[in-house]
């Protein structure tokens, strides 16, 4: 009971594609519910993002510097050089979706709470964390659009204002509603349950996209699934070897904060921007599949390096 409750978003997103698989089918008013839901996602964010602490561990610039080109330049620059030999191995959306996993900025909870774990410099994991998410709200949907764009129904200028709608301007919304003393519960509530509420958010947009990309007829081969997770685990070992080498004029407590905020991605973030990024195109649940496959595997490989290194102290 504690292993599921610890893990119970895992097997959720393992029974929303199932569930997805089994009833393929055009979900009434699915855009609706996949917009609204987004929306809630970026809302919430934008009320329990403690931007405030974004001043502090300001003076700490050697692993902010680390984390920010590990997880936003290295990681991109990555599956851009080995393009050539995705596209020969892989189904073209799921190169697609390398590419925006790469370019998706780092998690807030998971990456302090396993800094915190292995005993390093929390507070230096959340604030670039922090800054690594605000950049990611305004840059992935540019880059995305440009890097991974060639999709069926492709709209890039469309995409960008709708994302405008459902994703930065409620973010925007949910961070000035932090100043209004009247929303003060609100905000409490979002802080303390937020995580809860996105990840009911996320599997509610994973059943809509998956089902009805299932509907359109998306068929994976089990060679482009099994590809696809080598190159995810191969691309976080890299990115676990870069940062813990760019972490090296660091402190040991600031090299953990490097090692778990530079390598990981945001899948609260990630899911609902490809959803509304990809909106129209039938491959959308292929385009999500590797990001999918990373998240478990940061917090399985996380869980583990972070034990180790508390056994060390």
């Amino acid at each position: 009971m504690d292993l599921l409750r610890r893990f119970w978003f895992l097997a959720g997103i393992a029974a929303a594609v199932g569930l997805a698989w089994l009833l393929p089918a055009a979900v009434p008013g699915g855009a609706w519910v996949r917009d609204g839901a987004t929306v809630a996602v970026f809302l919430v964010f934008g009320l329990s993002l403690p931007a405030a602490e974004l001043g502090r561990a300001a003076g700490a610039w050697r692993p902010a510097v680390a984390i920010h080109l590990t997880c936003l330049v290295v990681a991109p620059l990555l599956v851009l050089a080995a393009r050539p030999l995705l596209d020969r191995l892989l189904d073209p959306a799921l190169v697609r979706g390398l590419i925006v996993l790469a370019l998706l900025p780092s998690t807030i909870t998971s990456c302090v709470t396993l800094t915190r774990i292995a005993g390093g410099a929390a507070p230096v994991a959340l604030v670039n964390s922090v800054w690594s998410s605000l950049a990611g709200v305004v840059l992935v949907p540019v880059l995305a659009a440009w890097l991974a764009a060639g999709g069926d129904g492709a709209d890039p200028a469309g995409a960008m204002v709708h994302l405008v709608l459902t994703c930065i301007l409620p973010f925007v919304l949910g961070q000035g509603l932090r100043w209004v003393p009247a929303m003060a519960p609100v905000v409490r509530l979002c802080e303390s349950r937020g995580s809860l509420i996105n990840q009911v958010c996320l599997l509610t947009i994973l059943v809509v996209v998956f089902a009805e990309s299932f509907h359109s007829g998306l068929r994976l081969s089990g060679a482009d699934l099994a590809v696809a997770t080598v190159a995810v685990t191969v691309l976080h070992g890299l990115l676990l070897a870069i940062a813990w080498q760019a972490g090296r004029g660091c402190t040991a407590a600031e090299r953990l904060a490097v090692l778990f905020t530079g390598t990981q991605k945001s899948a609260a973030l990630g899911v609902p921007m490809i959803a509304v990024l990809f909106r129209h195109d039938p491959a959308v649940a292929a385009i999500v599949t590797p990001l999918l496959v990373y998240h478990p595997l940061q917090l399985v490989v996380g869980s583990l390096l972070a034990e180790r290194f508390r056994s060390r102290h």
